[in-house]
């Protein structure tokens, strides 16, 4: 077995190195924008004074959600058609307003939301302030409570320590930390049905290595290089660009190490299903980048299909188990159940690969 992986290793082309520096990249590109202000642009038409329009951009920039721009007509228009803005809102008398975009966004129905919750909150303070005779008083003392409330709330981890924000930086970081781990893996498995089809299995099956001990070669390897490629990009994301994953790093790497074990043994399935190693590769190509869409890695899921579907993606518990971990202090009994679903898959990918290998090679 020792030969095994000395020549595997010989043959390290270093690629997980190249898909960690992917997936760091990826990660702060689209995790960089999150959790901070986004600008909108607002105009107004002509049935609004001057003190109209400064009353509507004092309500609407109460909050930090959203930064609210104040811009001519023909500029919001500009934003929206190309594409520097992907809603803008138009303002008129009377607290009425319309949004503006070029298409279905998410981002629509937040901006409505939060506009909304902000024309609700001032029209209770005016309310309030038609049964007291100073408005102005009234209002500052409602923005002074809410500045320095009698009572506030923090959310804390078992050992005393803050929880975790960025909850979707944290997602997207598991996300494409577990993506680009499947394509290393699986491509290193595929190695063996390289060496299968190149007679290699052969020449060894004659020497003194025993069969238990060329699968345990390959498997060894494909796992250690899987585990160090996760555990290096979530330390090089924790220690190096400040991404919080706490330290309860005996958890993560139990959890890295079964979700490594089940790509592993899903890639064996590939092996013993394909002949080619050629095709094999296209078809990793293909599943890798499906299998986050489908685990629900960067958007929810829903309906009863898709879950079922997800249900069977080892992504989808590993990274249930890891964001609980992180987010929700999970101990061990939390990550029983996401841990016998990837103990079962690997037993059942594992055990049926390797039937349909042999079975092949006999045949």
């Amino acid at each position: 077995m020792r030969a095994i992986l000395h020549n595997l290793w010989r043959r390290e082309n270093y690629l997980f190195l190249i898909f960690i520096g992917l997936g760091i990249m990826l990660t702060l590109v689209f995790a960089s924008n999150l959790g901070g202000t986004t600008s909108i642009p607002a105009y107004v038409d002509g049935s609004v004074n001057e003190a109209e329009r400064e009353q509507w951009m004092a309500v609407l920039n109460q909050g930090e959600e959203f930064r609210f721009l104040l811009v001519s007509e023909a500029q919001a228009r500009a934003d929206i058609r190309e594409g520097r803005a992907e809603v803008a809102v138009r303002l008129s008398e009377a607290g009425e307003y319309r949004l503006s975009a070029a298409a279905e966004h998410a981002s629509v129905m937040l901006v409505d939301r939060y506009v909304q919750q902000q024309l609700n909150e001032h029209r209770q303070l005016e309310a309030a302030g038609e049964l007291v005779n100073d408005v102005d008083a009234l209002q500052a003392g409602v923005r002074q409570a809410l500045e320095a409330p009698v009572l506030t709330m923090e959310r804390l981890t078992l050992a005393g320590e803050p929880r975790v924000k960025n909850t979707m930086q944290i997602q997207l970081l598991f996300a494409f930390t577990l993506f680009f781990s499947i394509l290393t893996i699986a491509l290193k498995v595929n190695v063996m049905l390289e060496d299968r089809n190149a007679g290699v299995w052969n020449r060894m099956i004659l020497s003194r290595v025993s069969k238990s001990q060329m699968y345990l070669g390959y498997l060894i390897y494909s796992f250690v290089i899987g585990v160090v490629q996760i555990m290096l990009m979530l330390l090089v994301m924790q220690f190096g660009f400040g991404m919080d994953i706490g330290y309860r790093y005996h958890l993560i790497l139990l959890i890295v190490a079964m979700f490594v074990l089940s790509i592993v043994s899903l890639a064996m399935l590939l092996v013993g299903t394909i002949r080619s190693a050629e095709t094999n590769g296209s078809v990793i190509s293909m599943l890798a980048p499906a299998m986050p869409l489908l685990s629900g890695a960067y958007f929810p899921i829903s309906g009863p299909f898709m879950t079922a579907v997800a249900e069977l993606m080892p992504l989808t518990h590993a990274l249930h188990a890891l964001k609980g971990i992180v987010l929700f202090d999970y101990g061990w009994t939390d990550l029983a159940a996401p841990s016998a679903k990837l103990v079962i898959m690997i037993v059942l990918f594992m055990g049926i690969g390797i039937n349909l290998i042999e079975r092949r090679r006999l045949a």
